[in-house]
């Protein structure tokens, strides 16, 4: 494999630390440089077959969620409803004000009968 030269311009104190490192690994400046390329490189590849790049992640979620409505979009609360909410905000609701946007429904759940246990009856007392 030919070799090609690059030249690079860093700090002296980065450049220092650089020869340091590659002296206690026992390597010279340019097999040290390319074996930490080289490092980073293959981790970065690994990164992108484990998580794909941003474009394409976001265009596939697009593509599952397709352009439908969401759940909720085409349903007008009635004017009970907004009422309801208004009692609850003390003040008008947006969708009320002609404003536009979400309209908080609040319904109090079915709450099933509380019933008491039946008693247990006391144990005799011992003779």
């Amino acid at each position: 494999m030919a070799t090609e030269r690059l030249s690079i311009s860093m700090s002296a104190e980065i450049r220092d630390g650089i020869r340091e490192h590659a002296a206690d690994a026992g390597l010279d400046v340019s097999t040290f440089l390319t074996v930490a390329a080289q490092a980073q490189l293959d981790q970065q590849d690994r990164v992108r077959r484990t998580f794909p790049p941003d474009a394409e992640a976001r265009t596939e979620a697009e593509e599952q969620a397709g352009t439908g409505t969401w759940a909720g979009d085409e349903i007008e609360p009635t004017g009970e409803e907004r009422a309801e909410v208004e009692a609850i905000l003390g003040r008008p609701s947006r969708d009320a004000a002609g404003v536009g946007g979400c309209v908080l429904r609040v319904r109090a759940p079915a709450r099933a009968p509380v019933s008491t246990p039946p008693a247990t009856p006391a144990a005799p007392a011992a003779p």
